[in-house]
Order: structure tokens, then C-alpha cells, then sequence
């Protein structure tokens, strides 16, 4: 099991990755070195098609979480805006097993944090915000 205790160096994925590494993936890859309880990092588009990730999961599984993330936001993003309530900028999900945060970062793109159940914290909201300016000023959002 892949777990990224706080302020110690990241250990490397369980699995291989699928893809070369990008400026993306180093920024993906500082957010899990600060992150209790790591599971992924990725940054994916509204059709839940992954950019880039960073991740202790099999890159197939990986993809699939973007891809379910992916329709879950756009779900929330539709509704909130059929209903004149606003512009969807966070959703955050619990189970028994992990914890999901997703950041929108404008142009359709989002950033998600998968960590171990329990290990959300009020840290956790500040490196989301500054994982998300640094993607966002790579991709040429800024």
C-alpha cells in the first residue's frame, strides 16, 4: 500500500506509469509529498479524460477514477447552473474507503486529490489551492 506520511519524502507509485512524465507530473507528485494518507493526483479534463497523474494506483485505475470523477463534476456543474446556484469551484466526497476532493480550474479542467479515508484536513484545503494556481499557471490558465 502506497501511503505518503506528512512532511517525509514521497515514495515512489506501486505501478509503472503508462505515460512519459510531464511538468504536470512534478507538480502532482509535490502535492502527494505533503499529503497523509496519498492515493492519487490527477488532473483531468470535463469529459474525465486524464492529463496527467500522479498515483499509487494501477494507471488503468487511475484513468477510471478521473473518468467517474469526470461525470460526477459535470453532473454537479449542470445541475448548479440549470438551477441558477451558482458556479460548481469544489465538490468533495467521502466512503468508507477514500476521500475525494475536486478543484475546478477553469477552461473545463480539474484537479483531484484521492487520499485513505480519514485523512482529510484543513491542510489538505491550502495544498489544494496551491497545486491548483501551479497547474494552472503551467497549463497557461493564469
Amino acid at each position: 500500500m502506497c501511503r505518503t506520511p506528512l512532511r517525509q519524502p514521497v515514495t515512489l507509485p506501486s505501478h509503472p506509469r503508462d505515460t512519459e512524465e510531464s511538468a504536470f507530473t512534478a507538480i502532482l507528485r509535490e502535492a502527494a509529498s505533503s499529503v497523509s494518507g496519498f492515493k492519487a493526483a490527477i488532473f483531468f479534463d470535463h469529459e474525465g479524460e486524464t492529463i496527467d497523474y500522479y498515483s499509487c494506483l494501477d494507471p488503468f485505475e487511475t484513468r477510471l477514477c478521473a473518468a467517474h470523477m469526470g461525470i460526477i463534476v459535470m453532473r454537479a456543474v449542470t445541475r448548479f447552473h440549470d438551477f441558477s446556484l451558482g458556479e460548481v469551484r469544489c465538490v468533495e466526497m467521502q466512503t468508507d474507503r477514500y476521500e475525494y476532493i475536486v478543484s475546478a480550474l477553469g477552461e473545463n479542467l480539474f484537479l483531484l486529490l484521492m487520499l485513505d479515508a480519514g485523512h482529510s484536513s484543513p491542510k489538505i484545503w491550502g495544498q489544494l489551492f496551491d497545486t491548483a494556481q501551479r497547474l494552472r499557471s503551467e497549463a497557461g490558465l493564469s
